[in-house]
């Protein structure tokens, strides 16, 4: 019995340095090759790969989209300033390098554990999201040397552009990407996302012609509906802009055909009415928006509602009904300072346009104060808002001198006469002021 048992103990010895050989990184057995792998792929690289994919969610729930500017292509745009995420991107990197240092079956420089191109390639990406681009470069240049004519290098060239725009080095992210397109052998899978980057590029560079038929290809490519959404919505703002109101008009109808979240759906509502000519057509959007404004779920949205009904109404020519519904958007953007300023800088304009430059000039100071230096059209305000101020001052000055030649022109009666109802008129407001406090106080005992 006791032969027996030492003889067990011999056999798991021996199994167990079998297995501690055979799991050597020195060695390419198929033994070796296996367990590394699996190791890798379950113990490193899955968990790492999933703190990404949390980290980058996220990322895109803390960013709040501007619909008032042409969206960003990728929602993760503005990485810099959030930071909540690093986190997650950190245990990426953390796990993915423990991948590389453990399990790395590398042979004559050739590389026999099958996930350890993902590692690189996951840590390259945990940098481009934390904002570090120029290491995240490093890393996706590396995987592009060591994995030549691979899906993993060409994967890699395509990112090795995202840094070059995030590090607003176009020219250098423009040479990758024609470069890319060129090769017969680009995977077919990664022609999507080429076309994202060109169109991210076109429009960091302000070239949005080119940006809208880069975004059409990706949706051609893309099946499900709601993952178009985006990319129409951008491509309904680029005509939007160009003047373009029937192209606007189309993929603003795609976006709603596409179901996204509400945010882009109201958005959407809202452009589309901008984008309406006929008064029948006009009739129909309004009533649709004046039921909106009873819907208690668009109780945040009031002010845009009202902005809406006011671009409208300058479509139709009413200004009167225009100043009522652009200051009703005033007195809704409670939070919204971007909607304030814009709804301002409508009433300044319409006042501008009636040569009432007094007015104007109070709802151009307003919303010079309330939009954000970044806002396009932040130095075109504030240039007419000086303007305004220099021609009101001059305007106060002409109407004083006239008012006093006016007056040195009336014989000694006259003046006396219009001195003396002037003084009558201010100790009438005294004397109700003065009643009106009397009454408040009178109140108060009462209670």
């Amino acid at each position: 019995m006791k032969e027996k048992t030492g003889n067990n103990k011999l056999i798991l010895l021996l199994i167990g340095v079998f297995l501690i050989s055979s799991c050597s990184t020195n060695k390419k057995t198929y033994v070796s090759r296996k367990y590394h792998d699996i190791t890798s792929k379950y113990n490193g690289y899955f968990n790492g790969k999933e703190s990404l994919k949390y980290g980058i969610k996220k990322l895109e729930e803390s960013q709040t989209d501007d619909y008032l500017n042409i969206l960003p292509v990728f929602k993760h745009s503005e990485i810099i300033t959030s930071k909540s995420h690093h986190s997650y991107m950190d245990k990426s990197i953390q796990k993915a390098s423990v991948v590389i240092q453990n399990h790395s079956i590398n042979i004559r420089n050739k590389e026999y554990c099958k996930w350890i191109d993902d590692s690189y390639f996951l840590v390259a990406k945990a940098y481009y999201f934390k904002g570090e681009y120029i290491e995240a470069k490093k890393t996706f240049d590396f995987i592009k040397n060591k994995y030549k004519k691979t899906e993993i290098a060409f994967e890699s060239q395509l990112w090795t552009a995202k840094c070059y725009i995030a590090l607003k080095d176009y020219y250098s992210a423009e040479n990758i990407l024609d470069e890319l397109q060129s090769k017969k052998k680009f995977p077919e899978k990664l022609n999507k996302e080429l076309h994202l980057t060109f169109a991210d590029l076109y429009i960091k560079q302000e070239i949005f012609s080119n940006a809208a038929d880069e975004l059409k290809s990706a949706c051609n490519l893309i099946k499900r509906k709601n993952k178009k959404a985006r990319y129409y919505y951008i491509i309904a703002q680029i005509y939007q802009d160009a003047g373009n109101s029937k192209q606007s008009k189309k993929y603003f109808e795609l976006v709603l055909e596409s179901s996204p979240e509400y945010e882009m759906v109201f958005n959407a509502k809202m452009n589309l009415a901008r984008t309406l000519r006929t008064k029948k057509d006009l009739n129909q959007m309004k009533e649709k928006l004046l039921k909106m404004i009873k819907d208690e779920k668009n109780i945040d949205y009031l002010d845009q509602i009202y902005y809406t009904l006011g671009e409208m109404n300058i479509i139709e020519k009413d200004s009167i009904k225009a100043i009522e519904n652009y200051n009703l958007s005033t007195k809704y953007s409670v939070e919204n300072n971007i909607q304030k300023s814009l709804s301002f800088l409508q009433l300044g304009q319409i006042y501008y346009n009636k040569s009432e430059y007094f007015t104007s000039k109070i709802f151009y100071d307003s919303s010079y104060n309330f939009m954000p230096e970044t806002h396009q059209f932040y130095e075109r305000t504030k240039e007419i808002q000086e303007i305004l101020e220099q021609l009101v001052y001059h305007l106060n000055t002409i109407s004083l001198e006239d008012s006093l030649q006016n007056l040195a022109s009336m014989s000694e009666n006259e003046r006396k006469s219009i001195i003396q109802s002037i003084i009558a008129e201010v100790i009438k407001k005294e004397q109700e002021e003065l009643r009106a406090q009397q009454n408040r106080g009178t109140r108060g005992i009462i209670r």
